[in-house]
């Protein structure tokens, strides 16, 4: 697979590279400040908050899967960040495993993510404190707006399939936890539910505020920040 790595700090898929390190701290909508390269060529970010789970419903999109040959990835950059968090079964939370568990489990990434109009929106008009913390942070403030969950190849299986046969993503929140459900066309078709909030992200996608409005009040643009 072209432009495909997974390294100590980050994961890298058609070109973009994702970030790693303080994965365990980070959900969708989780905002904070980016450390740049320091240690080594550790990057990171320092969570501040999270925007509350109700405001991302009806706004998170599936956008793609993608089956890793673990052979052919290094342990020890797998395992860089300590045991690997995925998920096994519809409407339940995740396991950690090794390596081994990990390539025995057939673990697929699937991404999940917030577009900009709905990001925008979620600031604008939802999460004032994380408007406000990004606005006073200034340059290094950013917020999640990509994740890649680890999921068994079992329950990868039923989602997708769910997906196929016409079935689309929805957030909803349960307590305080993100879940993403997918109901297949049919009454007795396949329903998978994922608790996202409850499974380690592999890796995460920033965005940061590239253009505001005259007073600084409003978020007007946001951008994609990549590792490295």
């Amino acid at each position: 697979m072209s432009n495909f790595a997974i390294e100590d700090h980050y994961f890298e898929f058609s070109s973009n590279k994702f970030f790693r390190d303080n994965s365990d701290d980070t959900d969708l909508a989780v905002y904070g400040r980016k450390h740049p390269k320091g240690l080594g060529s550790r990057a990171y970010l320092e969570v501040q908050n999270l925007v509350k789970r109700d405001y991302l419903v009806g706004k998170v999109d599936y956008l793609t899967t993608v089956t890793v040959d673990w052979k052919q990835q290094s342990a020890s950059a797998v395992e860089a960040n300590g045991k690997v968090s995925y998920l096994v079964a519809s409407g339940q939370g995740a396991v950690s495993g090794g390596y081994s568990d990990v390539v025995k489990a057939n673990v697929k990434l699937v991404e999940f993510g917030i577009n900009e109009g709905p990001m925008i929106t979620i600031l604008n008009q939802d999460a004032a404190g994380a408007l406000k913390f990004l606005g006073d942070e200034g340059a290094n403030g950013r917020i999640v707006n990509r994740i890649w969950i680890g999921m068994a190849a079992t329950i990868e299986e039923q989602f997708t399939s769910a997906l196929a046969s016409g079935g689309s993503v929805s957030a909803t929140v349960e307590g305080a936890s993100l879940v993403l459900g997918v109901q297949g066309k049919g009454t007795s078709s396949t329903r998978v539910s994922l608790n996202v909030s409850s499974g380690t992200p592999f890796a995460y996608g920033l965005c940061k505020v590239s253009n505001w409005d005259d007073h600084r009040t409003k978020v007007v643009r946001l951008s994609d920040d990549w590792y490295g």
